[in-house]
């Protein structure tokens, strides 16, 4: 193994954490915006949504502590419903700019965990 490259698991922990934030930072600033229209949300749609984001974070400890075989086919499962979900929030309205910016990055994000994890090498275990 170079010494200079993170081992796969790791750099997926670390991919796994930076979605997570965007998805946080994301919500933190949509708290500042006044046209918001995720407001009327009733606890059982916040419940739904937390186990949404959940998973996400989930996936930060899960692709630390799972070897090649489970972690990857789980990785890049996880990784293509977040995307498509998040895809599809997309044509939930005319979203903002801040929302389609937050949206480049976490979508570029899950692509790279996909792609990362499809070519997970199997000598690559932390």
């Amino acid at each position: 193994m170079n010494t200079t490259t993170l081992p796969r698991p790791v750099l997926l922990q670390t991919l796994w954490l930076v979605l997570v934030l965007s998805f946080l930072w994301c919500d933190v600033v949509s708290l500042m915006d006044p046209q918001d229209p995720y407001t009327g949300m009733n606890e059982w749609t916040l419940t739904a949504a937390g186990v949404w984001m959940l998973v996400p974070v989930l996936m930060i400890v899960l692709s630390r502590l799972l070897r090649r075989r489970t972690g990857r086919p789980l990785g890049i499962t996880v990784a293509a419903l977040l995307m498509l979900g998040h895809v599809g929030s997309l044509f939930m309205g005319m979203p903002t700019p801040y929302y389609v910016l937050f949206s480049v990055v976490e979508v570029a994000t899950m692509v790279t965990i996909i792609v990362l994890t499809w070519t997970w090498p199997a000598d690559d275990q932390v």
